[in-house]
């Protein structure tokens, strides 16, 4: 237990009190007396004291004969004696404390400087470890110079200590700039790829060296020998995500891009090399078949949920991406399964059967329904979930559902501005989005007791608006007919206007996402675009897909997506195929050419062709 804690007890008697720091201060308890402000709680049982002196004189003025008073007084000139010499004791024992404190650290700087002087050939890492040293010793001396009890001698010696260290540390920087410059000249990069084809591992021989060069000899590696070279052990995982390593690489790749204050030389990479990977239809697609849903999907984690016709709801492990396994079915509506929402150990499932059901999920294997909400008239189409809330959109109206109780849920509002049916919503902060037809309407949720309709406006995109998706200030919108996508700006609700018009679909739009400054759009063409939100131009087309693309999500470095040919494909645009594997996709795709050529020659030159 510590002095402060102990002096801290109020409620101890005054003699108990000084008699423990007494005794503290006789056995000189250095490093305690350093760490805790002592004085001000001797100071502080001073004042209180002394207010009891005062008091006690005041009564005894009215009453001298007062015996007890008397004695109390004197108790109290007692205790106000030992504290005096408390706390002359205590800055006796202080100032030995600082004096020992600066004779080491005195002591540490006279050593490094002398071993510096005349050890001019000693190694990189004896260097290094004497710069963090004087570091050290630099920080510990700014710390001590900011204590008020410091007299004018120790003041002096501080500052003279501080001028010695400023003086050496640029000496030991030039010698570790030195040795840094020594090491990387018998760094080459061919010489490191070579080591990368072998053995990963044989980079273990570097690990002597100080974090500097290892940095900079890391910054020549290519990106899939640092991704398996973090999974080595937790020094190279930490070394391997320093942001030095990852400026050095953004530079050579990609020289004109600034890194911005609040995102990491990493993520910018990142972010570009798959951009540019996008451009040039590099990417590897990994395909699950046979994932049966209505156009429906809710990835978290490790879990997907899907949606079924067969009105069911399957829960699949993603644990292992080359292994997925169905590992839970839920069972209860009596139509198909439209839309799906999960947070936290909750799932929502809105139906054809006009109902939304809630699933408790903290146990998978006995995930069970424990709430069914049946206000709906027709197909429960969209849900959105925030907080305590959940909105849901059927026919024409929208209703607002009050989570806070899941056992008792109440539908706190109906929304019934919309005169066609509502096609698609869109929630982010205090607003709520719904579309229908080509009509737009912002609902304001700040009052949940008094929603009201603050905008309306229209979007003119032929066959209605199928999707929405916002994101700050930008508001998406996918056309049923044209397959257009318009961007909106939604800086100014009162006048909301139309920046931008994405056209290259030739089917409706089913599903966006925004990540960065791309934006990925799904349609009942098959395909998905990617559209560059700085030009508004479409930057690749991914076509692997056999019918409508209905859900797309980001997870880490994966972009899923799901279809309503029974698939679920991850996308990935950074670990693209080697030109082996590209080779042979080709020579795989030339041969189906050549195959199919010869059964259409073979087709048309045949005599029953004519007859």
């Amino acid at each position: 237990m510590s002095i402060h804690t102990i002096y801290s007890r109020t409620s101890m008697p005054v003699s108990e009190q000084l008699n423990l720091i007494q005794r503290d201060l006789n056995t000189n308890l250095l490093d305690e007396i350093q760490k805790v402000a002592l004085l001000p709680d001797l100071e502080k049982m001073w004042v209180e004291i002394k207010g009891q002196k005062i008091g006690l004189k005041a009564r005894l003025s009215i009453i001298p004969d007062d015996a007890k008073q008397v004695k109390n007084l004197s108790q109290i000139e007692s205790n106000l004696s030992s504290i005096k010499n408390a706390k002359a004791v205590w800055r006796s024992v202080y100032h030995k404390c600082i004096e020992a404190q600066l004779y080491l650290l005195s002591k540490a700087c006279i050593d490094t400087e002398r071993n510096f002087t005349n050890n001019s050939q000693q190694s990189p890492e004896i260097t290094r470890n004497q710069y963090q040293a004087l570091k050290k010793i630099k920080h510990e001396l700014t710390l001590l110079s900011f204590n008020a009890h410091l007299n004018d001698t120790e003041k002096r010696t501080i500052e003279s200590f501080q001028s010695d260290v400023q003086r050496l540390l640029p000496s030991l920087q030039t010698q570790m700039n030195n040795d840094l410059d020594k090491a990387l000249v018998v760094i080459d990069k061919p010489f490191v790829q070579e080591l990368d084809s072998s053995s990963i591992a044989n980079i273990g021989q570097f690990t002597h060296c100080s974090n500097e060069i290892l940095l900079h000899l890391l910054s020549v590696l290519l990106i899939k020998d640092l991704s398996r070279l973090s999974r080595c052990n937790k020094f190279f995982r930490n070394l391997c995500e320093n942001d030095f390593i990852w400026q050095k690489i953004l530079q050579q790749e990609f020289p004109s891009i600034e890194i911005p204050a609040n995102k990491s030389a990493k993520q910018i990479y990142m972010s570009q090399k798959a951009t540019t990977n996008l451009k040039n239809g590099l990417y590897t697609c990994t395909t699950w078949t046979h994932i049966d849903f209505d156009s429906c999907f809710q990835k978290d984690g490790d879990l997907l949920f899907s949606g079924s016709l067969s009105n069911t709801i399957r829960i699949w492990n993603f644990s292992d991406l080359k292994k997925i396994q169905c590992i839970a079915t839920l069972r209860g509506h009596l139509g198909s399964i439209k839309c799906l929402q999960k947070e936290g150990n909750y799932l929502f499932s809105g139906s054809w059967d006009t109902t939304i059901k809630v699933w408790n999920l903290s146990d998978l294997k006995k995930a069970r329904c424990i709430a069914t909400l049946t206000q709906h008239l027709s197909s429960v189409d969209w849900l959105q979930k925030e907080g305590n809330y959940l909105f849901s959109s059927a026919d024409k109206t929208i209703k607002v559902w009050d989570l806070s109780d899941l056992k008792k849920i109440q539908c706190i509002a109906t929304l019934t501005e919309h005169k066609n049916s509502i096609d698609c919503l869109q929630k982010e902060g205090n607003y709520l989005f719904s579309a229908a037809w080509d009509i737009i309407k912002v609902w304001d949720l700040r009052n949940l007791n008094k929603i009201q309709c603050i905008v309306t406006f229209k979007t003119y995109q032929w066959g209605g608006v199928r999707c929405l998706y916002r994101e700050n200030n930008l508001l998406f919108s996918g056309s049923w007919g044209d397959g257009t996508i318009k961007i909106w700006n939604l800086a100014d609700l009162n006048n909301i206007q139309c920046t931008a018009i994405l056209k290259g679909h030739e089917n409706y739009v089913q599903c966006l996402l925004k990540v960065d400054n791309l934006l990925f759009s799904g349609s009942r063409d098959c395909a998905i675009k990617v559209w560059d939100l700085n030009t508004n131009q479409c930057i690749a087309t991914l076509n692997d897909h056999e019918d409508a693309v209905v859900y797309i999500a980001k997870e880490g470095n994966l972009l899923f997506s799901g279809s309503n040919d029974s698939t679920l494909k991850a996308w990935d645009f950074l670990n693209i195929p080697s030109e082996n594997t590209l080779l042979k996709k080709i020579k795989t795709i030339s041969k189906k050419i050549n195959e199919r050529k010869l059964q259409l020659e073979g087709f048309f030159s045949s005599k029953s062709w004519f007859y």
